[in-house]
């Protein structure tokens, strides 16, 4: 799998987002039929979600690299697992 498109993503207000050399999605509106409506709110904070990606990645490899796992704490190595988890989520593992 190749690399991503290197951050940041910004998102516009007609939910395309961007970096600064590319057209990178559009986040499509989810429609609601019970209530027979598009949710704009919904595809925005969406599109905020999918344009902080690469932000978020970079945290966790952060924080994975600065901490220390902690067998005997419960509470740290789920934390740590999950993150982990993530981190191949987004890297197509």
């Amino acid at each position: 799998m190749s690399k991503h498109t290197p951050g940041p993503w910004l998102l516009d207000d007609e939910g395309q987002i961007y970096s600064h050399a590319a057209h990178i999605a559009t986040v499509n509106t989810p429609y609601d039929a019970s209530e027979n409506l598009w949710d704009w709110d919904q595809t925005m904070t969406n599109g905020a979600l999918l344009a902080a990606a690469p932000d978020l990645q970079a945290a966790v490899m952060g924080l994975l690299a600065e901490y220390e796992f902690d067998e005997g704490n419960p509470g740290r190595r789920k934390a740590f697992l999950n993150a982990r988890l993530a981190l191949a989520k987004s890297e197509g593992k």
